[in-house]
């Protein structure tokens, strides 16, 4: 087994090479449009570069080998290993969105260059370890994740990258042998002795397979790239493919094999002719002597067998040596030798211990027989045995053996078989190419089936017809979709003549349509006319056709084309759509908001009345501009967040103020609606815009009444408290303290009862006044009682500030009062607690209770403030 392939190595590598050229015509047949963007030109080129490397492996082998042709072939070897790498890194980037860059070549090429320092053959053992290992694992990697993206692949894809790997393996592990590891153990050689065939044969099954699968998925491909009732001839070509390969393939080896076995045929019989002739020449007589006696080197008989076979082996260049053989005693004896290293040198009698069965079978037959090629001390030899026969007795005196060199027998076995070899690579390639072309050629086919039908079905659907008019001849060509536009039978043809096209055409729109198709004809240039078609049920349609006129090589028109679109619907829609926008426009200007259409550029569409009249517009002036020539610059920068986040999908409501031209604020409430498309882009935004003047205001007002003291306009108890929490919140944040006063009037009572609650009212009102003149605006005065009041002193540093703002509020109190239209006199005083946060309560309740309390104690005393004391007998008091 192992010595066949060996013989035949030359057509395994014919055949390794054919099935990556294979791979390379597949991915060339994959349609773009269906290699949704994955590089298949870079395994392409891996398959031919790769190929065509093998190919020329033939050469080398069977013919002799040069550096030259060796690097070359190296070169062409290293760059498909480059296009596989490229075509892993480019389907894996793509797939994954990322992958590395070209800077992976660095690291990889360096590491194929260290193997230099190996030799020729390192070198090509670290560039298959740095190339063909990681490039055709990453392309098995690749095949494998486009296999589980693509449902079309059906399991191809797999198959292809379990082949791809498992050649990365076969190619890029199993290298030639090298002074290094692992190179030195796992190589060529090795596997060739261990497992008894060459490693060539399974990288040629491997590259079958992953031809095989490529092939399935390019045809699954082209069955799903096209439409079932279209799709024929697809299962039988690449069957039929696949036989004519196999047929060719087989052929070409039997023929491989006859030329080879031709022209050993022929080499051996120039051999043993030759051999034969020259044993003729040599007396029985004269080699009598020697079977029974030793040799005499001086013995004249000797000396002229010596000659004769010097002067045969002068006479014929392709010789090696010539030997003398005889029987003597039972054994053979070699008694005369000429050799090309010493031709003159004379050899010893020496006996053949194992002489071959060829030799016997002359000494034995008397027939010329050849042995070989065989290696030898002497290299590589081919041997024929030609007996020298006694005339008389027919007995065989000795054999004269011819040793020539077995690269002569080589290189004519080799030049047939290549000449085999090449005449089957021919045939496939035709084979290939009538594939491409029949391919080529069915796809086009099936893309004009695909192309008429799409284009009758794209006329069925938008309703259009078409027609030509040979101005010579007079006849006119329908459609399909044109005889269902006019309802008319399509046995009957298309309208011949005016009078028949006459007969289809509404009696009112047949002049224009007549005069139309002169002015066509006439002066050559296109037309676009409106016209009723009438049906034979005496129904109309409304339809819209194009009139092109062809001219000839004269320049007179010899023909006209044109197009019937049947628009009845069309302009119903178009009527419904006017009437409709009128009614929505009506609608629009009359709902109590201000509405508008934008689009992504935030250029208006629409809007109605009440929104351009409130910005000072007319409403068709808007339309066109955009939003910032409306509402002005500076309030486009203060709403495009809000219109950004709007045209980014979401719903935007927010609130703004605008001042009219006569300086008055107007409050609106703007609400931004995204629209969104079918395919769920954002096309621009609808704004609604209320005027929420009017609430604004009265909320303000009902905030007002809930939260300050009708009377005074200071904030009451309820908005006090919240100013208290709010007061302690900041306090806690900043680590600081406040004072809260707590007041009351002295003498207030008194005034009220003698001189009446309106008195009083105007009292607490001043009260109220003079209190706030007292403290700054950042401090809290409410009115929490009848004649009660808190003042929220904050960040106070230091007691003695809330003393001296109490001090103040005193003496701004016990200042007297012109109370009413009379202007009486009251006296007054107040008292005031006061409190610290947090010192005094570290809540709003403790800190009102202490207050209070300090309240009381100033109450006893009058007009004096006091401030709280946990402890009896500690407050200090003025």
């Amino acid at each position: 087994m192992a010595f066949y392939f060996q013989y035949d190595l030359d057509y395994v590598y014919f055949v390794y090479g054919l099935a990556f050229v294979l791979v390379a015509t597949i991915c060339a047949i994959i349609p773009k449009e269906s290699a949704r963007g994955t590089p298949w030109t870079w395994l392409g080129g891996f398959g031919l570069a790769h190929g065509v490397t093998e190919w020329l492996e033939i050469i080398a082998i069977d013919l002799q080998d040069t550096p030259v042709f060796g690097s070359v072939r190296f070169a062409l070897m290293a760059l498909s290993f480059v296009f596989l790498c490229e075509f892993g890194r480019r389907t894996l980037g793509k797939l994954q969105c990322r992958g590395p860059g070209r800077w992976l070549y660095l690291p990889l090429l360096a590491l194929a260059a260290s193997g230099a320092l190996g030799g020729f053959a390192g070198l090509q053992a670290t560039t298959r370890y740095a190339l063909a290992l990681s490039g055709g694992l990453w392309a098995a990697w690749a095949l494998y994740r486009l296999h589980q993206k693509d449902e079309r692949s059906r399991g191809f894809l797999a198959v292809a990258a379990i082949g791809m790997a498992a050649y990365a393996l076969a190619a890029g592990a199993i290298v030639p042998n090298a002074p290094f590891f692992p190179a030195s153990v796992l190589n060529a050689d090795g596997f060739h002795s261990a497992v008894g065939v060459p490693i060539q044969l399974f990288r040629t099954t491997l590259g079958v397979l992953i031809a095989t699968a490529l092939w399935a998925y390019a045809a699954r491909l082209r069955r799903n790239d096209l439409p079932a009732a279209e799709n024929r001839g697809v299962a039988p070509l690449g069957y039929g493919l696949a036989i004519m390969l196999a047929v060719t393939l087989a052929a070409g080896w039997r023929f491989a094999e006859f030329a080879s076995d031709w022209s050993d045929d022929e080499v051996r019989d120039i051999l043993q002719v030759q051999a034969g002739t020259a044993a003729a020449g040599f007396s029985p007589e004269e080699l009598a002597p020697l079977r029974e006696n030793t040799l005499d080197w001086d013995d004249a008989n000797y000396r002229h067998l010596r000659g004769q076979m010097q002067a045969v082996y002068h006479a014929n260049s392709e010789v090696r040596s010539l030997r003398l053989l005889v029987l003597r005693g039972g054994k053979t004896i070699e008694v005369v030798t000429v050799d090309a290293k010493n031709p003159g040198r004379p050899e010893s009698g020496a006996a053949y211990e194992r002489p071959p069965k060829e030799l016997l079978e002359s000494f034995s037959s008397g027939k010329l027989t050849t042995l070989g090629p065989y290696r030898s001390a002497s290299g590589n030899l081919l041997s024929a045995f030609a007996p020298i026969r006694d005339s008389r007795t027919h007995a065989v005196a000795g054999v004269l053996v011819v040793d020539i060199s077995a690269e002569h027998w080589k290189r004519s076995v080799a030049e047939y078989r290549l000449t085999a070899i090449f005449v089957t690579l021919l045939l496939v390639l035709l084979v290939i190419y009538f594939f491409i072309v029949h391919e080529r050629m069915w796809r086009s086919a099936q893309l004009t089936m695909r192309s008429e039908s799409r284009l009758a079905a794209a006329q069925r659907m938008a309703h259009i017809g078409s027609w030509s008019y040979d101005h010579w001849s007079r006849r006119m060509v329908w459609s399909e979709e044109l005889f269902h536009i006019y309802r008319r039978d399509p046995s009957l043809g298309a309208p011949q003549g005016p009078s028949e096209l006459r007969a289809v055409t509404h009696p009112e729109d047949w002049p224009r349509l007549r005069s139309t198709m002169r002015q066509a004809v006439e002066e050559g240039a296109d037309h676009q006319l409106e016209f009723r078609v009438l049906r034979p049920d005496g129904s109309l349609r409304q339809v819209e056709t194009t009139v092109h006129a062809s001219r000839g090589d004269d320049g007179k028109v010899v023909a006209l084309t044109g197009t019937v679109q049947d628009i009845t619907e069309r302009r119903r829609t178009e009527l419904a759509l006017i009437d409709s926008a009128a009614q929505l426009r009506l609608f629009a200007d009359n709902v109590p908001a201000m509405t508008v259409s934008l689009d992504e550029n935030l250029r208006f569409l629409f809007a109605n009345k009440r929104y351009a009249e409130f910005f000072g517009f007319d409403p068709a002036d808007v339309v066109g501009r955009h939003l910032s020539e409306v509402v002005g610059e500076e309030a486009y920068r203060e709403i495009e967040g809000y219109f950004a986040q709007a045209l980014q999908g979401q719903t935007v409501t927010y609130e703004r103020t605008r001042k009219l031209a006569n300086g008055e604020p107007r409050y609106l409430e703007v609400n931004l609606l995204p629209h969104i498309g079918d395919q769920g882009k954002v096309l621009g935004c609808f704004v609604v815009t209320k005027d929420i003047t009017e609430h604004k205001l009265a909320e303000e007002r009902i905030q007002r009444v809930a939260h300050h003291d009708s009377l005074t306009g200071l904030p009451n108890r309820l908005l006090f408290n919240d100013r208290l929490s709010q007061a302690i919140n900041l306090a806690k944040r900043d680590s600081r303290q406040f004072a809260l006063l707590y007041l009351d009037l002295d003498k207030f009572k008194p005034v009220n009862d003698t001189l009446g609650h309106t008195a009083g009212d105007e009292l607490l009102q001043a009260v109220a006044a003079r209190i706030r003149r007292q403290v700054r605006g950042s401090d809290t005065v409410a009115r929490v009682g009848g004649d009660e009041f808190t003042v929220i002193l904050s960040d106070v540093a230091r007691r003695e500030d809330a003393e001296t703002v109490a001090r103040k509020i005193i003496a701004a109190v016990v200042t007297p009062f012109q109370i009413g239209s009379e202007k009486r006199r009251v006296e007054i005083g107040t008292s005031i607690g006061i409190a610290l946060y947090p010192a005094d309560g570290a809540d709003a309740g403790a800190l009102v209770k202490a207050a209070d309390a300090a309240m009381y104690g100033a109450k006893q005393r009058g007009n004096s403030f006091h401030f709280f004391a946990a402890k009896p007998g500690t407050e200090n008091a003025a």
